[in-house]
């Protein structure tokens, strides 16, 4: 039995909250600050003008063009715009009451039995969840949108979990690439596809775009059986700009205080092309209910030139992806704690655009128990496209 792999889904993410909660105006732990002290000072910093462009120049812009003009700052060769279709101030609202809207309907297309579920309540409101241990089913659901179906072998204990491979769907080349289920081989754009329309068809939101964005492939051994495992991470987006979905060390306040962790996404896994044995769908399910459509946006070069400013000083940067980005706000009750992920919360979401330190991928042991996208990146960098305002978790 692995019930402790199954509540992780549950700790996991309540425990990302927590750190969130409690890192957002703290001091940067002490191993953070002992690795910033190769960045030295930044002696080189100053002020420039900022200048603006419209959403459709952005996504128009030739980013190689920019760098020919021999800034320090590296940034890879691949940075595209082009999926962008409008830049929004937007208000987002996390669902409510999920649990009695649709427990039933996803206990009947999981085949669970609804009598075996428990009930608790906690962060993100009421909790349901319960195992069949004859079917090798578990299903939870949450008031806040969390969703979790698990089957088969995760009612087992892996005796070796080996990655095959990792691919980012937007930047790798996958068309030619297979997934050698046993008796079966599909591509894995094929894959990917069939898990987008899945979703769509049977959850989907109203507001957002679905898109799987990481694939991991695995061996994975239970004793003598050896199953080939593909899990499939995908991200929400607005108008073509994803919400951030991704884990850092801390997270420092700078004027404006924005979220480090979004684990919206959700996460499914294949045995077979047919045979989805796990969908989680991360901390919860939220749609945008206002959007402020802006005509004009810091542009790039100008986001450039800030980063640039606030940290060639210490050394060379080097960012493995830079991308526009929507950031939740952080909101305080009046004692001023922070539960981002209430039941029918709305949070303002900022448009920005990220700079991204790689992360460490080195080791077989990923944990996608909540994302595939987790230790993707290292540190960050935000610039806000509408003020300008440069947020970062590098301790200077």
């Amino acid at each position: 039995m692995r019930n402790n792999m199954r509540n992780n889904i549950y700790k996991l993410i309540i425990g990302g909250l927590m750190c969130l909660c409690l890192t957002g105006c703290q001091k940067a732990p002490e191993k953070v600050v002992e690795d910033m002290k190769e960045y030295g000072e930044n002696e080189q910093k100053k002020e420039s003008e900022i200048t603006y462009c419209s959403p459709q120049e952005l996504k128009n812009l030739d980013v190689k063009a920019i760098m020919g003009k021999g800034y320090r700052v590296r940034i890879p060769d691949n940075v595209d715009f082009s999926r962008v279709e409008d830049v929004c101030e937007l208000t987002v609202k996390f669902k409510e009451n999920f649990v009695a809207d649709y427990e039933k309907k996803y206990a009947e297309l999981f085949g669970f039995d609804l009598s075996k579920l428990e009930e608790s309540r906690g962060v993100g409101g009421r909790l349901k969840q319960g195992d069949d241990e004859e079917k090798k089913i578990h299903y939870g659901i949450r008031d806040n949108g969390l969703l979790a179906y698990m089957s088969g072998h995760w009612f087992d204990d892996a005796t070796e979990s080996k990655v095959e491979g990792r691919y980012d769907i937007f930047k790798d080349d996958i068309e030619n690439v297979k997934i050698d289920f046993a008796g079966d081989s599909i591509r894995l754009s094929d894959m990917c596809k069939k898990s987008e329309e899945w979703f769509n068809t049977n959850i989907g939101t109203d507001t957002l775009t679905y898109n799987v964005t990481d694939a991991l492939v695995r061996n994975v051994s239970y004793g003598s059986e050896n199953v080939k495992r593909l899990s499939l991470c995908g991200e929400f987006a607005y108008k073509g700009i994803f919400f951030n979905n991704h884990l850092f060390d801390i997270s420092e306040e700078s004027g404006t205080e924005y979220t480090s962790i979004l684990t919206n996404s959700v996460v499914s896994e294949y045995e077979a092309a047919d045979d989805m044995v796990k969908l989680v769908v991360n901390d919860c399910l939220f749609e945008v209910t206002d959007a402020k459509k802006l005509d004009k946006i810091v542009d790039f070069e100008s986001a450039l030139r800030i980063v640039e400013e606030e940290l060639t000083g210490f050394r060379l940067f080097e960012f493995c992806d830079v991308m526009p980005l929507y950031v939740m706000e952080t909101v305080s009750d009046e004692s001023g704690g922070i539960d981002p992920k209430a039941p029918g919360i709305e949070l303002k979401a900022r448009p920005v655009y990220a700079f991204l330190e790689k992360g460490d991928l080195s080791s077989d042991e990923m944990p996608d128990d909540i994302t595939i996208a987790l230790n993707k990146y290292r540190r960050y960098v935000y610039v806000d496209m509408v003020t300008g305002e440069f947020v970062t978790d590098i301790e200077k």
